[in-house]
């Protein structure tokens, strides 16, 4: 008898303490959960073949945006969203994936490393981009080297390989 009593009242005393407990934890987690939902990113599918670039596929996605790489190559492409044609409001360089590095040992020298560039004609991409207000088209350029006979400190051209209009629930 004594001990149901004794757990009676530690019951009464933790209960409260706990419904609190729960009550903070879901208004503390409802704001996080909103800002998750509000969150998107462009996923864009893109397909290169016989040197065309083509959108094979855009959607817009729930989540955050991971930081990205810019490429250091000089022959990378140039991804943007403009806002108007040639107003860029976002930016990556990316290696051109249509290029793959493969390594390997040689097998007249064991023990050393060869690699080899091999060219695919035929590949697609992704490219994950943020949602900017505003924007109405994605853009790939490469940068060209100077033609030949040119100054040695001409800059690359910036040659623009395709110009897409993004959907319009992707656009308002």
């Amino acid at each position: 008898m004594r001990s149901a009593t004794r757990l009676a009242v530690a019951a009464s005393r933790w209960v409260p303490g706990l419904r609190l407990g729960l009550w903070l934890g879901l208004i503390l987690c409802l704001p996080l959960r909103g800002e998750e939902e509000e969150g998107k990113f462009l996923f864009l599918t893109l397909r290169y073949k016989d040197g065309v670039i083509t959108v094979v596929k855009s959607a817009l996605v729930s989540g955050r945006l991971k930081p990205q790489r810019d490429s250091t190559r000089p022959d990378a492409f140039q991804i943007t969203l403009e806002k108007t044609e040639g107003e860029s409001a976002w930016r990556l360089a990316m290696d051109d994936p249509s290029v793959r590095r493969y390594e390997y040992e040689d097998p007249q020298q064991p023990g050393v490393i060869r690699s080899k560039e091999v060219r695919v004609n035929d590949i697609e991409f992704i490219v994950r981009a943020p949602l900017v207000a505003g924007v109405r088209h994605l853009a790939v350029y490469r940068h060209e080297p100077p033609a030949p006979g040119a100054k040695p400190s001409a800059a690359p051209v910036k040659k623009l390989l395709v110009r897409h209009a993004l959907p319009q629930e992707v656009t308002r």
